[in-house]
């Protein structure tokens, strides 16, 4: 799967999938919607929604390093289908080092 077929949902969706040998690069990206990053990698991978990803591998099951925007699945503002349709999120992940793949 491409990583883009994972924007837009809960970040445990993509996290359970990946290989243990997968590097995910998690930015929480809250502030971008009025809220305050609190993603700290110790909590619930569900309360998550990925804005935007990109990856070192055009299939993420294949990628050693997946990067990911978040913001939190608790009241997240009524147009972020909207926002992350027009890609505006897209600049939250960085895709250097090798992770072309959207």
């Amino acid at each position: 799967m491409v990583p883009s077929s994972f924007v837009g949902l809960e970040l445990d969706l993509l996290s359970y999938e990946l290989s243990e040998n997968t590097v995910l690069l998690v930015q929480d990206v809250s502030t971008l919607v009025g809220g305050m990053p609190a993603y700290d990698g110790s909590g619930d991978d569900a309360a998550w929604i990925i804005v935007a990803a990109c990856a070192d591998a055009a299939d993420v099951f294949d990628a050693t390093t997946v990067e990911v925007a978040v913001v939190s699945a608790v009241d997240p503002p009524s147009d972020l289908d909207e926002r992350i349709d027009d890609r505006e999120f897209d600049d939250a992940v960085s895709c250097d080092d090798g992770r072309t793949f959207r």
